[in-house]
């Protein structure tokens, strides 16, 4: 009998990897997609999909969530933002009898991961090593901005605290940048460490009609951590970013990044985390690699892992469902290669958009 999975934010980027990572491989699984958005393309790759408030909506998602799994049978739900993580770990701890059906851990380790200013004192009080934050919305943020800035100089970076992906993010180059930046609620600063290129534009011709940060060194590590609390293997790798998206990755096999993320996993399953476990670091002159945010989830890499022998996305799956739910399968390119991505099509059928817009829900099958 077929295994039915569920995917939040189907629509992702993260959901988009999982679904790659499944391709060809589904033959034991019923996949459901859960998605706020209609017309992305990720439904229509699914057996199933669901329209559902976006998780931001609180208990409103978290029980249209509860009623998809009870009505469609659901055994496993994978999160596909980090606002779903926060969500299903919110939902395992009202309902602690789903925990083997949720790829989350307790809510307590999500709320860590979550917000960047807990994960940096969160990280200073196990002495990992986490890159200096200030929160904007300490009483004294201006002065410990400052004394960021007199440590480090220009550029800053300013981050919403709970934000994800991109989204929202400003690198701070001069005085009046930092102060806008202190006086804005809810906003992680820190250093921008190893930075590649001059970021201040020339505008003397006009705007640039593309520009984005330069982005070639960001280190990362993905594992998973079951539901005994024991940590997997880690696969470390270096991403090129373009837009906030994982354009190519590279293993990084650096015994610094292998040990560190093992001690960053061991503390995050300490407290109760379990599944996926990313960790992004910057590397520093003088202080080393430094981690700069935590998630728990897949990420924007996974698909690519599985070439280079990392199959994440099978591996986690078999573990929480105690079987052989998804073959293992490596259409491996070598460990010493690199992997490129680059953008698909998919086709959104026009009957299938009518019925999700009207409603609610789409099925492949008559």
């Amino acid at each position: 009998m077929k295994k039915t999975v569920l995917i939040s934010s189907v629509g992702s980027l993260v959901g988009q990897n999982v679904l790659d990572a499944l391709e060809n491989r589904r033959q034991n699984l019923r996949v459901i997609g859960a998605n706020s958005v209609a017309d992305a393309g990720g439904n229509y790759r699914c057996d199933k999909a669901f329209i559902v408030p976006e998780a931001t909506q609180g208990a409103l998602y978290r029980q249209s969530l509860a009623d998809l799994m009870d009505a469609e049978g659901v055994d496993l739900v994978i999160p596909g933002r980090d606002a779903d993580v926060l969500a299903l770990a919110q939902l395992r701890e009202e309902r602690p009898e789903w925990a083997g059906r949720l790829m989350v851990g307790a809510l307590a380790a999500a709320q860590v991961m979550d917000d960047k200013v807990a994960s940096n004192r969160f990280s200073l009080q196990r002495s990992l090593p986490f890159a200096p934050t200030v929160s904007s919305d300490e009483p004294d943020a201006r002065q410990a901005a400052m004394r960021l800035h007199d440590r480090y100089g220009f550029p800053l970076i300013a981050k919403p605290r709970y934000g994800d992906g991109s989204r929202g993010i400003r690198v701070l180059t001069q005085a009046s940048h930092l102060e806008r930046a202190v006086q804005q609620p809810g906003l992680a600063i820190q250093p921008m460490l190893d930075v590649q290129s001059k970021l201040e534009l020339d505008l003397s011709d006009g705007l640039p009609f593309f520009w984005a940060l330069p982005e070639s060194r960001l280190y990362a590590s993905q594992s998973l951590i079951d539901a005994n609390g024991s940590m997997g293997a880690v696969f470390g790798f270096i991403s090129v970013m373009v837009a906030g998206r994982c354009e190519r990755i590279t293993p990084c096999t650096d015994p610094d990044l292998v040990s560190i993320s093992k001690a960053f996993g061991a503390a995050m399953a300490q407290i109760g985390w379990r599944g996926p476990f990313n960790l992004q670091l910057k590397r520093d002159a003088k202080m080393g690699l430094q981690a700069i945010e935590m998630n728990g989830r897949f990420s924007g890499g996974t698909s690519a892992r599985r070439y280079l022998g990392f199959d994440e996305v099978a591996v986690g799956i078999n573990q929480w469902l105690q079987g052989a739910i998804v073959p293992i399968d490596y259409p491996a390119v070598g460990v010493n290669c690199a992997v490129n991505k680059s953008l698909s099509d998919f086709a959104i059928p026009s009957a299938g958009l009518q019925s999700m817009e009207e409603t609610g829900q789409w099925s492949n099958c008559c």
